[in-house]
């Protein structure tokens, strides 16, 4: 985002601060019971919706008139993130 000069980047940045604090202050309240670890998926599904989806493809576009070249990786984040051990259910 800094390399292209992404007029958005630090509210940007922001946003994912913000979701990290929110994150470790829901763990917290998770690990002394006073919520339930539903609340904790709940809210990354809903990153994942809203923010992912939505906010993050608003600089795709920037992106590709900036000259970036969108290529397709072939380990997924999900496979870094669990160390090459996620695998999508079976249908």
């Amino acid at each position: 985002m800094r390399l292209l000069h992404y007029p958005d980047y630090e509210a940007h940045k922001a946003r994912h601060g913000a979701l990290v604090n929110e994150v470790m202050a829901l763990k917290q309240r998770v690990e002394a019971g006073e919520e339930k670890g539903e609340a904790l998926l709940n809210l990354l599904k809903s990153w994942l919706v809203q923010h992912i989806m939505q906010e993050d493809m608003q600089y795709t576009e920037f992106f590709i008139r900036a000259g970036a070249k969108p290529t397709l990786k072939t380990k997924a984040w999900l496979g870094r993130l669990f160390g090459g051990h996620a695998r999508l259910p079976s249908a």
